[in-house]
């Protein structure tokens, strides 16, 4: 059982509340609650947390670009930052920086407007640095770029 103080504890139940509200979809939630459950039971010191989340394999990534498009179309419709592919990339990205607790220094940076192209290879550069194997991710990329 975890060890976690009471004001902590209200305040993950309302945040893990409020991220799985974001995912509309029962199996999408049920991915984002394993990950928050691991995430607040880790016991002792943060790098421990980041250890743990610092390497995805090629079925996690399935698992959640499977969730991604199960919740397509209100991502889409409540991110509408540019084409549905660069916003179902940017949203990708965006869960690999979350899932990964990747630093400010790990996360890519963009200049400029980015655009499809730059989402998928700031991606890859996620991946290359932190995948515990080998695998082709493209696969993923594409099935989240179809318009």
């Amino acid at each position: 059982m975890c060890q976690v103080g009471f004001g902590l504890k209200v305040a993950l139940k309302g945040i893990n509340r409020l991220v799985l509200s974001l995912f509309s979809t029962e199996r999408a939630q049920s991915i984002v609650a394993v990950r928050l459950f691991s995430i607040q039971c880790v016991v002792g010191s943060a790098c421990a947390l980041i250890e743990q989340m610092a390497a995805i394999n090629e079925a996690e990534l399935g698992r959640i670009v499977e969730g991604l498009l199960d919740d397509r179309d209100l991502i889409i419709k409540h991110n509408p930052i540019g084409t549905p592919a660069e916003t179902m990339l940017w949203m990708l990205l965006s869960c690999l920086v979350s899932y990964l607790s990747l630093t400010d220094s790990e996360t890519p940076c963009f200049t400029g407007r980015p655009d499809a192209e730059t989402y998928r290879e700031a991606i890859r550069f996620v991946l290359r640095n932190h995948s515990t194997t080998d695998f082709d991710a493209e696969p993923y990329l594409a099935k989240l770029s179809t318009e």
